[in-house]
């Protein structure tokens, strides 16, 4: 494939630095403590958090707005990169910290750059239907399309722009329905008897 000038095609490996998170044990959790981050977590914002009271590595802790990889979990919902957006954790296995030099690596263009490939990377995994899980090598050797630190941001904002388009669209198709209603209920006040001019207004308000 041919890239843009200023483009380079290269392995995840090349970009980052993975760390695993702890082997929490079931006796490990206690209800007080830092959150521990599981795959559940990364699937629901308001999934209850298991937590870890005892002494925390460091390597294991995980900041709001950190980059997240789930190398375990169900293709389509927990497995891929994720941004963590909750409160300063603690990192449960099957999730890799994904840490990079953000002077040349823009975040969010970065776990796109990730998910772009998670066809490929859910046929390198193992696990039986609907589950899988992906070696750390063999995350590391996949290549995504590396353009320069100002282009990313380039496609992620217009990315933003498309995705917050696509969102007001839906929103009013979701209002479709009530607006539906709405005119057929006016149409048959109009239909009925001589109408007055509050549902003229009303009807022109519907149709506006």
């Amino acid at each position: 494939m041919t890239l843009p000038k200023g483009w380079a095609q290269t392995q995840i490996g090349s970009l980052c630095d993975l760390i695993n998170g702890k082997a929490f044990k079931p006796t490990d959790w206690s209800t007080e403590g830092l959150p521990i981050i599981r795959i559940q977590n990364l699937n629901n914002p308001s999934a209850a958090f298991n937590r870890f009271d005892g002494d925390a590595d460091e390597r294991f802790i995980v900041h709001p707005g950190e980059l997240l990889f789930a190398w375990s979990g169900t293709p389509g919902t927990s497995f891929g990169a994720h941004v963590w957006n909750g409160p300063t954790a603690i990192l449960n296995q099957h999730i890799f910290r994904v840490r990079f030099d953000d002077s040349l690596i823009d975040r969010d263009f970065f776990a796109l750059a990730i998910n772009s490939t998670l066809e490929e990377l859910i046929g390198k995994a193992h696990g039986g239907v609907g589950l899988a899980h992906v070696t750390k090598g063999k995350f590391e050797s996949t290549v995504v399309p590396f353009p320069p630190k100002a282009e990313q941001r380039r496609i992620v904002a217009t990315l933003d722009a498309l995705t917050a388009r696509l969102a007001r669209a839906r929103a009013e198709l979701d209002r479709l329905p009530q607006l539906a209603g709405q005119l057929r209920c006016a149409a048959l006040a109009v239909a009925t008897q001589a109408p007055s001019g509050a549902q003229v207004v009303a009807l022109r308000e519907v149709l506006s």
